[in-house]
């Protein structure tokens, strides 16, 4: 081999290992950046509060109280749906899915953001005494503000068993 295809050969490889280090440099920084785009998406909320509040409405639910379930509601909420509607719509899901025997939260979803106001969907996996319905899941859409949170929504669904 000539000087010059020494020279050249020499001059790929450094370029080679150049394009090596840089692409693992901007993989680290794309790592980096996910991982702190995901913790934001979740938030902060405690999963003990978290668990208290789906306690609390699982309770309400299964008793039909309407009132203590509606006081619950954040005040954007109740600009949305009235109380007799929810009285309506509690006693339609009762009809439904029967008591919830048990939720175990799993996890929490930040939604968005608006002033000093946190929205997030606490999700949970529900056992309801309808049989067909053993598979539910109930997820509770909250406002978080100053450490308080007060219920935006709320939704039961099911898996139906092919039995």
């Amino acid at each position: 081999m000539s000087k010059y295809s020494n020279l050249l050969l020499s001059i790929i490889l450094i370029l080679v290992l150049l394009n090596l280090g840089l692409t693992g440099l901007v993989m680290l920084r794309q790592a980096t950046v996910h991982a702190s785009t995901m913790n934001d998406r979740i938030g902060s909320l405690e999963s003990s509060s978290a668990q208290a509040l789906g306690e609390e409405v699982s309770n309400m639910y299964n008793q039909q109280d309407h009132h203590g379930l509606y006081d619950l509601f954040h005040v954007q909420a109740k600009k949305k749906i009235s109380h007799l509607q929810l009285q309506k719509q509690l006693k339609n899901l009762f009809q439904l899915f029967g008591k919830i025997e048990k939720s175990t939260f799993t996890r929490a979803e930040k939604i968005g953001e608006k002033g000093d106001e946190l929205y997030y969907n606490l999700l949970f996996n529900i056992r309801v005494n309808e049989a067909s319905k053993q598979f539910s899941k109930l997820t509770l859409i909250v406002v978080k503000k100053h450490k308080e949170l007060s219920l935006y929504g709320v939704r039961i669904n099911a898996n139906y068993s092919l039995d």
